[in-house]
C-alpha cells in the first residue's frame, strides 16, 4: 500500500513504495554493525502492522593466516616436506578458499595447498609437489586464502631453497 513504512526493531526506516506487493527500505550501517537479530515489520497508512520477520545479522570477520610467510628447504633425493598454515577469523566462523601458485621457475608447479576450501578455524597443509623437476636453487610461490567470493585475500609468501642431493659413498 502506498504510504506504508518498514520498521527495524521498532525504528522507522526510509521506505520507498515500488508496487502493491513490494517496498524497499534503507537500513543504515549502524543498525547492522553488530551480529545479532532484528525484528522487521511493515505498517500501512491505516496503522495495520504486519507480523514480525526476524532478520539475522552475521558479520564476516577478517581472515587471519599464520604464519604470514614460509621459508622451506628441500634436499634433492629426500622425502618432500609439508608444513601447516593456521586459518582463523576475527569474528564468527567463516568459509574460505585456498590456492597455491608457483612463481619461479615459470611453468613448474611445485607448490600445493590442501584442503582447497574450509571453515575457520582450520589448518592447511602446504606441500612440495613435482620435486623431481627442481634443480638446486631458490624458488618463490604464494599461498592465497580468501573468502569464497575472492575478497579478503591473505597472501603467504613461500620461499623454497633446493639443495643438491647428498653424495653417499
Amino acid at each position: 500500500v502506498n504510504g506504508a513504512h518498514v520498521s527495524w526493531n521498532s525504528t522507522p526506516l526510509t521506505t520507498t513504495f515500488i508496487s502493491a506487493t513490494q517496498l524497499t527500505a534503507a537500513v543504515p550501517a549502524n543498525l547492522i554493525a553488530m551480529s545479532g537479530t532484528a525484528s522487521i515489520t511493515v505498517a500501512n497508512s491505516g496503522a495495520t502492522v504486519s507480523n514480525a520477520l526476524t532478520f539475522t545479522i552475521a558479520l564476516q570477520g577478517n581472515l587471519i593466516v599464520t604464519p604470514t610467510s614460509l621459508s622451506l628447504s628441500y634436499q634433492i633425493s629426500t622425502t618432500p616436506f609439508s608444513q601447516n598454515l593456521s586459518v582463523s577469523s576475527s569474528g564468527s566462523p567463516v568459509a574460505f578458499i585456498a590456492s597455491a601458485q608457483s612463481i619461479t621457475p615459470a611453468g613448474v608447479n611445485w607448490l600445493s595447498v590442501s584442503p582447497a576450501s574450509g571453515t575457520t578455524p582450520s589448518n592447511l597443509t602446504v606441500s612440495l609437489v613435482n620435486s623431481t623437476s627442481l634443480v638446486p636453487g631458490t624458488y618463490s610461490g604464494i599461498v592465497t586464502v580468501a573468502f569464497p567470493d575472492n575478497t579478503g585475500a591473505q597472501k603467504v609468501n613461500v620461499t623454497l631453497t633446493v639443495g643438491a642431493a647428498f653424495d653417499v659413498q
